[in-house]
């Protein structure tokens, strides 16, 4: 990543375009996500995407497991708005985002509005992956706070591991294994 002497993310050489397009790409899944479009959210990946869920200890290792992750969490989205900079809700397409030459940092401060009038902090951090090969994003990393990864296992329920694709770290031997797009790292 290139740093301008304030601290800012300075701008990233793009020749071939591909910076742009992975941006747009970006903008296109959040959006998705906003308006809780599975189908949508699910056209900007690959045909194998590959997500982690930091730290709850998932990995989805299949398109079935990342639109079930979706399916069972995207309902979350209306109780949340931002309370600080947010890639996902309200934010400008870069906004908030480090770019690297294939992967994209998110970030989303929020607040989550209960049913019973309670607000509570939500902080996520999301490391997207562009498989060049492919235009489409290869997956993401999540990373939560403990008040996120609260709500995120909560909708997920306890049957999430029994869904074919979902994995523990455990089950994978530990911490994920490296994404296989060629990207650089």
């Amino acid at each position: 990543m290139l740093m301008d002497p304030d601290g800012a993310v300075a701008a990233i050489p793009d020749a071939d375009g591909q910076r742009e397009a992975l941006l747009a790409l970006i903008a296109k899944h959040v959006q998705a996500e906003v308006a809780q479009d599975v189908a949508g959210v699910m056209a900007t990946l690959r045909p194998s995407p590959r997500f982690e869920v930091h730290p709850l200890g998932y990995v989805l290792n299949s398109a079935e497991a990342v639109a079930e992750f979706y399916r069972r969490t995207l309902p979350l989205f209306d109780k949340f708005t931002p309370a600080g900079t947010s890639s996902t809700f309200g934010g400008e397409p870069n906004e908030g985002n480090f770019l690297g030459a294939n992967e994209v940092i998110t970030k989303d401060f929020l607040i989550y509005h209960g049913a019973d009038g309670t607000r509570t902090t939500v902080k996520c951090l999301s490391l997207f992956l562009f498989d060049p090969a492919s235009g489409l994003l290869e997956g993401e990393q999540m990373f939560l706070s403990d008040t996120g990864a609260g709500l995120i296992g909560a909708a997920l329920g306890d049957d999430f591991t029994t869904f074919p694709g979902v994995e523990t770290f455990g089950q994978v031997g530990g911490l994920p294994k490296p994404h296989t797009s060629g990207a650089q790292r």
